[in-house]
């Protein structure tokens, strides 16, 4: 369990280096939550449906990012990592947290 927090924080921080448009609700202090006010969302499909566009909606909506990015241009929040803008595909699992009216949402 430590690796994995260890391993998504290197990624969360990553991201934020590379996306500095990412907003102070992004780096808020999730600790505040409690387990009944957490929700796991998987969007699962086949390639191309458009995951990523829902994720990079969610998060505007919810005042994360303070704008939409895009897959062709390779600004999409979720897929940052050099092959997947390549790609303008997703390779790998993204962790994106999303705060709405007081629950957290981990968008898998």
């Amino acid at each position: 369990v430590d690796s994995l927090a260890t391993a998504v924080n290197h990624r969360n921080n990553r991201l934020h280096a590379i996306c500095p448009f990412l907003t102070m609700a992004w780096q808020g202090d999730w600790e505040d939550f409690s387990i009944s006010d957490l929700r796991n969302v998987a969007l699962l499909s086949h390639s191309g449906a458009g995951k990523t566009a829902v994720t990079e909606a969610m998060l505007h909506h919810a005042k994360v990012i303070n704008r939409l990015g895009k897959i062709e241009d390779g600004t999409t929040t979720s897929d940052f990592e050099e092959e997947e803008v390549k790609r303008q595909s997703s390779v790998q699992l993204s962790l994106m947290k999303c705060p709405w009216n007081g629950t957290k949402i981990n968008i898998l």
